[in-house]
């Protein structure tokens, strides 16, 4: 069985979507979407959740590596009321396990998705 799920196209190009992908069901195209990026241990996780006022995020408390996955949350956005503001907790590109190549793949998976 393949490790891919689907394909979703964006710009003519095919983007594999693996199982265990992180996408935006309900993504709307009045949304704002805000990427958090940064190396490991720099405390983006710790911005979202403070940005947010709430534990969205899971939070490391080393220099090591805590999100290894795309995650998103949602909140509304406080000067357009229309608008919803899509703040990505993105993984660092410094994940030995995991790779660049396949940080990049899931971050252009999200977006193409969402």
């Amino acid at each position: 069985m393949s490790e891919y799920k689907n394909q979703k196209v964006l710009n003519g190009q095919k983007q594999a979507v693996k199982r265990g992908d992180t996408i935006l069901k309900d993504g709307k195209s009045s949304d704002i979407v805000i990427p958090i990026l940064g190396p490991s241990g720099v405390g983006k996780s710790t911005f979202i959740n403070t940005l947010v006022g709430r534990n969205e995020m899971k939070v490391g408390h080393d220099l090591r590596a805590c999100t290894t996955k795309i995650q998103h949350t949602i909140v509304n956005n406080p000067r357009n009321t229309d608008q919803r503001l899509v703040i990505v907790d993105t993984p660092s590109f410094d994940i030995i396990d995991v790779g660049d190549i396949e940080i990049l793949r899931q971050f252009s998976v999200w977006l193409a998705t969402s």
